[in-house]
């Protein structure tokens, strides 16, 4: 009796260790390939996120170094060493020393008259020398205080002059043909109601007092002169309130 029972209970528990898969190599090998699939899974995830946080670090030290568009030299500094920064705030201007412009304000009825590539007469004021510069731009905006345009001109390559100097424009009035000069308003004076400026005779070495007839603003401190002087004129800047014309300079 006690065989045959146990071959019955063999005989009711085999079919059950089938179902459930309990011996079943198929069914093991499905197991684990679906935990090393699970795992893989889980691993490629931290690996995304790994690298997602690497970017970001890098971002960051990217925008921690700050890198020149060109060879120059640092002409303004704005912050100092453990200063707080904004984004947006300028912290540096450079000056590309190999490709110099020069930025002009043009009065605006003179703008007609310019010629995008086109070669003018600047004289610059560090090394008293005249260079022949081309136009390259042109702002398409206008200053509406100032009524004047910006424009900018390549300077030839080894001109002699430094960044930040001054220098003259000979821009001709296509009606007239005629240079209009710019002089400092500093220079002006007014006596009588009236804009003048000394000039400094080049025979006598003297001073002159010519009334003279203003035009536009052209940048922050200067004026065109319409009439009374000529292109190439000596004049004095922040004249003594008691000169007067004839005194020896």
């Amino acid at each position: 009796m006690f065989g045959s029972a146990g071959s019955m209970f063999s005989t009711f528990t085999d079919p059950m260790v089938r179902m459930s898969g309990q011996g079943n190599p198929d069914f093991d090998k499905y197991a684990r390939r679906t935990s090393r699939y699970t795992t893989y899974q889980q691993a490629k995830h931290k690996l995304t996120q790994a690298q997602l946080k690497l970017k970001q670090v890098e971002e960051r030290l990217k925008d921690a170094n700050v890198v020149a568009p060109f060879d120059g030299v640092i002409v303004v500094k704005n912050v100092n060493q453990g200063d707080i920064v904004q984004q947006g705030q300028i912290l540096l201007k450079f000056a590309n020393i190999k490709e110099l412009q020069v930025e002009l304000n043009v009065p605006s009825r003179l703008v007609t008259s310019l010629r995008i590539n086109k070669k003018y007469r600047i004289r610059l004021d560090i090394s008293n020398v005249i260079v022949n510069a081309k136009l390259v731009q042109i702002y398409p905006i206008a200053d509406n205080n100032k009524h004047s345009v910006k424009v900018k001109f390549d300077l030839p390559e080894n001109t002699p002059v430094l960044a930040g100097a001054y220098a003259e424009v000979e821009i001709f009035e296509t009606d007239s043909g005629v240079l209009t000069p710019v002089i400092s308003e500093d220079a002006i004076m007014w006596r009588s109601s009236l804009p003048s400026v000394f000039v400094v005779n080049p025979r006598t070495n003297k001073t002159e007092l010519r009334f003279v007839r203003l035009g536009e603003q052209v940048g922050d401190n200067r004026k065109s002169v319409l009439s009374g002087i000529a292109i190439g004129e000596r004049i004095i800047v922040n004249p003594n309130i008691l000169m007067i014309s004839g005194m020896n300079i």
